[in-house]
């Protein structure tokens, strides 16, 4: 877990920087080139070559490098011996929620008063 100033404040950011490397040498185990793990992954050039140098992977990039390789959560752990933290799982599930359901987040922003209906709905799926 990392800090960084996205903005005047502080914000905390939840990363998955441990598994570049193993992401990365599953790719070369492939045969893929850098060019190719990135087109695989939908990631932009500049993103990629700033992955573990100055930019987090965040659970959407994650997300991303996951579907370009074909792997799930339980393939990492296991080929990784490392265990996603709760917090992660967290943000993987948010990111690719938020990516696959781009046209219920653009609703909101367009008609922002179904936030409050969303809201109270939430509410009521929590007590039940």
């Amino acid at each position: 877990m990392c800090y960084h100033a996205a903005m005047a404040s502080m914000k905390k950011t939840i990363d998955f920087n441990e598994y570049w490397d193993f992401l990365r040498s599953e790719a070369a185990s492939r045969g893929w080139t850098d060019l190719h793990f990135m087109r695989e992954c939908k990631i932009p050039r500049q993103r990629y070559y700033e992955f573990g140098k100055t930019r987090f992977i965040t659970g959407l990039y994650m997300a991303k490098l996951m579907e370009g390789l074909g792997l799930k959560q339980d393939d990492i752990k296991q080929r990784t011996k490392k265990k996603f933290t709760p917090e992660q799982v967290k943000a993987l599930r948010r990111d690719s929620w938020v990516a696959a359901h781009s046209d219920i987040i653009d609703g909101l922003v367009d008609y922002p008063e179904l936030v409050n209906i969303v809201k109270q709905q939430i509410e009521l799926q929590r007590k039940k």
